[in-house]
């Protein structure tokens, strides 16, 4: 594994111990599911941001990912950050972006669609981005 992965994972994992701790667990309310704040990604990939998940990424709108080749996966907010694990890269995602669409192929930097919009919408986005958008170059020191 990449060393930058490594150190985000035993830094989750470390989060997870510590808020799962008997001492603090007596006080609190263990019925809740803590998720974690990011998605991992290794292919094309749509992450579909809402509350409502079984809305944002319905079946016709899976129909449409798989058709271009991506896949859909479907979160609830907040989403802090997208590691993409093929290329050791980390996104982060507007604070502000409760509900819409994250676009993003490893190597290349995500697009962001504000709202929940129509399958037909999300198809016209997804291929410009195939067209526009450029491999990630590497930095220069």
């Amino acid at each position: 594994m990449k060393p930058l992965l490594q150190n985000v994972l035993l830094t989750l994992t470390l989060t997870v111990l510590t808020l799962a701790s008997p001492a603090r667990a007596q006080n609190q309310d263990t019925t809740r599911i803590i998720t974690p704040a990011f998605a991992s990604i290794t292919t094309r990939t749509v992450v579909a941001l809402a509350e409502d998940t079984a809305r944002a990424a319905s079946s016709s709108a899976r129909a449409m990912a798989d058709s271009l080749g991506f896949t859909i996966i479907a979160r609830r907010p907040p989403l802090n950050q997208i590691l993409d694990q093929r290329h050791s890269a980390v996104y982060y995602v507007p604070r502000d972006l409760k509900a819409g669409y994250l676009i993003i192929v490893p190597g290349r930097r995500p697009d962001v669609v504000w709202g929940l919009v129509s399958p037909d919408s999300l198809r016209t986005r997804i291929k410009e981005y195939l067209t526009f958008n450029r491999e990630l170059a590497p930095g220069t020191e």
